[in-house]
């Protein structure tokens, strides 16, 4: 019976495969960093879109307290008012709709880019994921060039 020819001693340090699994493992290491950074990127960005809606629903929150009469108002109180004070009270509720309006778009501005970022971020992972398949193509490759080296010295011998 025959001894088979390649042994399961590990090569010579700076191999080739040793190389690609050092490759390999960094550009796990790297893929699983970014993943992490982009986990918190996200979670931040959700923090920071939950936080700008409360600053705004605070502001037109306020908007609208400082003017209680606006949501008070009935066809007796309002003939009792002085034009002046229904003319404030009007331009007021205009201010107050204009903010509201300009928060509305605000949110959708910023709803937009984080869809963008979303988009941007799937890229980068598609990419990465490329890339992981090339390098362990080229590992194959450089493996694949070594057996057949060997079975050629093999074979001369």
């Amino acid at each position: 019976m025959k001894t088979p020819v390649l042994s399961t001693r590990p090569g010579p340090e700076g191999s080739a495969g040793d190389k690609g699994r050092k490759r390999e493992s960094e550009v796990l290491s790297r893929t699983q960093s970014i993943e992490r950074e982009e986990q918190v990127r996200q979670g931040l960005f959700e923090e920071l879109v939950l936080a700008a809606l409360r600053l705004e629903a605070l502001q037109v929150a306020q908007s609208i307290s400082q003017c209680p009469s606006l949501s008070t108002l009935t066809p007796q109180k309002e003939k009792s008012l002085s034009h002046h004070t229904i003319q404030q009270l009007i331009i007021e509720k205009d201010q107050a709709l204009a903010d509201l309006n300009s928060v509305e778009k605000s949110l959708a501005d910023l709803f937009r880019r984080y869809e963008k970022m979303k988009d941007v971020l799937e890229g980068f992972r598609k990419v990465t994921l490329f890339f992981n398949d090339v390098l362990q193509n080229k590992e194959i490759e450089e493996l694949t060039k070594i057996c057949d080296e060997l079975i050629a010295k093999m074979g001369k011998s």
